[in-house]
């Protein structure tokens, strides 16, 4: 399950925008995701 310390937005970014933290904080991941792995929409539940 995502939590807030689990996210950090870095730029230039490809992923997920910061302004739509909202829509991933608490869902979960359907892999496992390393430190500075970009997430994809693809990757959450």
């Amino acid at each position: 399950i995502l939590q807030k310390l689990d996210i950090d937005f870095k730029r230039p970014g490809t992923g997920i925008r910061p302004d739509e933290i909202k829509y991933i904080l608490g869902r979960k991941v359907n892999k496992d995701i390393n430190e500075d792995e970009l997430i994809n929409w693809e990757d959450l539940i």
